[in-house]
């Protein structure tokens, strides 16, 4: 039986030992059920190909706040009773190409789910109907393609502006990307693989 314990020996390290894999940052995938109203924009899988991060989700910012009382200048803390904030908002990331048409296919993609929010050209808002995808999946896997978390998002839709590539720069080289770009969802689930039980 080995030994707890000890010097930091490589054989008293047991994710080395039973080679876990690490969690990597860039295993993951984003899938897309647009909707009637999103389908006829675009081809959203080749728009998702340009996907290079996707950030922002946050389980743990739902917690219930903490109220505290006083007795005596002593104090004691609850946890409250007010349902706390669960919407949650999405960062993506994309890099843009220019396709057959020599059009900025994500760009165009995107400014157009945009315009149904509200359309800066017309000033006309939309209705919420319209301009909510069905969902966004994202998915995380091992090397092998073994899923161990996926987050549904269910009914996103932009509250972020698109800025376009109007940074003009002679001396510059760099790929025109779209940084930061924000999703609201106010319902969501998540699944992910858990531990055995003892």
């Amino acid at each position: 039986m080995a030994s707890i314990g000890g010097l930091p020996h490589y054989k008293h390290g047991i994710a080395g030992t039973e080679m876990y894999e690490p969690v990597f940052s860039p295993m993951f995938s984003i899938s897309f059920t647009p909707g009637k109203n999103l389908s006829s924009i675009a081809n959203w899988n080749l728009v998702l190909n340009n996907v290079t991060k996707a950030t922002g989700f946050d389980t743990g910012k739902i917690f219930p706040t903490v109220k505290t009382q006083s007795y005596m200048g002593a104090q004691r803390g609850y946890v409250g009773g007010k349902v706390p904030d669960q919407h949650q908002e999405i960062e993506i990331s994309f890099e843009v190409n220019l396709g057959d048409d020599n059009d900025m296919y994500v760009f165009n993609a995107l400014r157009a789910w945009c315009d149904l929010v509200y359309n800066p050209m017309t000033g006309k808002f939309g209705m919420k109907k319209n301009y909510v995808a069905e969902n966004m999946i994202i998915t995380q896997y091992n090397q092998d393609g073994g899923v161990f978390r996926q987050v549904t998002l269910d009914h996103p839709y932009p509250i972020s502006a698109i800025k376009g590539p109007d940074n003009w720069d002679y001396d510059s080289d760099d790929i025109y990307k779209v940084e930061g770009w924000k999703l609201r969802v106010d319902d969501y689930d998540e699944a992910w693989k858990k531990s055995k039980s003892n």
